[in-house]
């Protein structure tokens, strides 16, 4: 991934992202170390922040990655606790904006909208799931209310870049959707799209005769 949700196939899509992926989200701990010294941090002055263990939608592996990803930081020298939160509590806390300082892994087949402003803005409902960057949230809402298809697509890009050069997601990996299916039971699926579930349309799934 590049630009969570966003990819080379969903409007807005900046080539750039990807050409200076390495230079802005390259794996790098001298450079990471030099900037937490330039930010203040340091052995007597950690960095201090939160991992979130709490197992993504359709992502089983998810609290192993999130350990994972804490140990690279404590790597580095940030100063990280990890907290077990079932779902109920998760939600709760983020709704009522008590998750602060907190990092946690999280997947969706979400379309780009959906993905964004649930995972990377506070723009969407509940709008507690991710930073509050004012520019990124504003250029969201103005998607929500633009018709304009050609401003929407420069509206997305000017988002993306907000994103991206806000280093807002740490981007993993992208898992298309996929579908296996026996063609003796299943003649036709017209997949409509997704909004945020991986499958959705299960009406147009037609049995073979």
């Amino acid at each position: 991934m590049y630009n969570n949700p966003l990819d080379p196939s969903r409007r807005g899509w900046k080539e750039e992202w990807k050409t200076k992926f390495q230079d802005e989200y390259g794996f790098d701990p001298e450079a990471a170390k030099k900037l937490l010294a330039e930010a203040g941090f340091g052995p007597n002055n950690p960095m201090k922040t939160t991992m979130v263990l709490s197992t993504a939608t359709g992502l089983s592996a998810s609290d192993d990655i999130a350990e994972s990803v804490a140990a690279y930081w404590r790597s580095i020298g940030v100063d990280v606790a990890l907290e077990q939160l079932d779902g109920p509590t998760l939600t709760s806390q983020t709704r009522a904006y008590k998750l602060l300082n907190a990092a946690r892994v999280n997947g969706t087949s979400s379309n780009a909208w959906v993905g964004i402003t649930q995972f990377g803005s506070t723009a969407g409902t509940p709008s507690s799931a991710g930073p509050q960057d004012p520019k990124a949230d504003n250029l969201l809402k103005q998607i929500w209310t633009t018709l304009d298809e050609k401003k929407i697509d420069d509206l997305w890009t000017q988002a993306g870049d907000a994103m991206y050069y806000g280093h807002h997601f740490v981007p993993l990996f992208w898992l298309p959707v996929e579908a296996a299916i026996n063609p003796a039971f299943v003649s036709d699926y017209v997949f409509g799209g997704y909004n945020s579930g991986a499958w959705t349309h299960v009406y147009n799934i037609k049995a073979a005769r």
